[in-house]
């Protein structure tokens, strides 16, 4: 069972594979390619461990804290958040979920978090490739940007500020074009990310007639 202590000691020791099984067993069921691709640098399992730290504290903590000033000492000039020397949009786009959970649950002041929290969204929307998949040199194939495309979408597909940054509306056309295409678990991620959409969706007022 996880724990606020588990959670501190992965963080303490800089133990980035177990704070990812930590979140995978109690949470997440990420598929094995996903896996591999968050541990390609330390940044997305340290932000997936800050999100889940923050269901477990309900609000900020010193550990939650620290975990963002960890986070943010990887941030690049550009906003980007790298992982093998490569900006990623994995690992930015969980650092941007991350702050932005913490910023809404915590009482305290952050400046330097909403400016790099902006910072991050921008890079992510430069990451996007032609076709509105994200681009990095990691994901060799359509189907691994598609997987983490869709995982994106998880992470941040209720986030107002994602939605304006990026060309939402064109990584949405995208999945639908290629829905039957999809491999099962990107086309399970996207089912996931299309029910948070529904589930917006429905509580969003109706238009005036």
């Amino acid at each position: 069972m996880i724990s606020v202590h588990l959670i501190q000691r992965a963080f303490e020791l800089q133990d980035t594979e177990r704070l990812l099984r930590l979140v995978n067993q109690n949470g997440l069921e990420l598929p094995l390619p996903l896996q591999i691709r968050l541990l390609a640098g330390p940044v997305a399992p340290l932000a997936l461990a800050l999100s889940r730290l923050m269901d477990l504290t309900y609000g900020h903590t010193p550990l939650g804290r620290d975990m963002a000033a960890a986070i943010l000492a990887h941030q690049q000039a550009d906003g980007a958040f790298e992982a093998g020397g490569e900006p990623d949009p994995l690992a930015t786009a969980a650092a941007a979920a991350a702050m932005g959970r913490l910023m809404r649950e915590s009482a305290v002041p952050w400046p330097e978090l909403v400016a790099a929290r902006q910072r991050a969204l921008a890079a992510l929307g430069e990451l996007q490739g032609d076709d509105s998949l994200f681009c990095c040199p990691h994901d060799r194939t359509q189907a691994d940007r598609a997987l983490i495309g869709a995982f994106i979408l998880v992470l941040l597909g209720d986030d107002a500020d994602f939605r304006q940054a990026v060309r939402y509306a064109d990584l949405l056309t995208w999945f639908d074009e290629h829905a039957r295409r999809l491999e099962p678990a990107t086309h399970k991620l996207y089912r996931l990310a299309s029910l948070g959409r529904a589930a917006r969706n429905a509580h969003q007022p109706a238009a005036a007639a």
